[in-house]
């Protein structure tokens, strides 16, 4: 079985932190009144490491 490094444990982290933030957001205001910095800030997360897993908030 292969180990995931630190690095890409941290990314998962990241990735899903962000899915929970907009899960979140979503359901609590509308799809279209949520950005990608709310999103990136509840999540404690930089905007970039938004668009590093994400080109949008479509996937949400």
């Amino acid at each position: 079985m292969k180990l995931k490094s630190r690095q890409q444990e941290n990314s998962e982290q990241t990735r899903l932190a962000l899915l929970e933030a907009g899960q979140y957001l979503f359901v609590n205001q509308c799809y279209y009144d949520v950005s990608i910095d709310e999103i990136s800030r509840y999540a404690r997360v930089t905007k970039g490491a938004f668009y590093h897993h994400f080109s949008n908030k479509k996937p949400f």
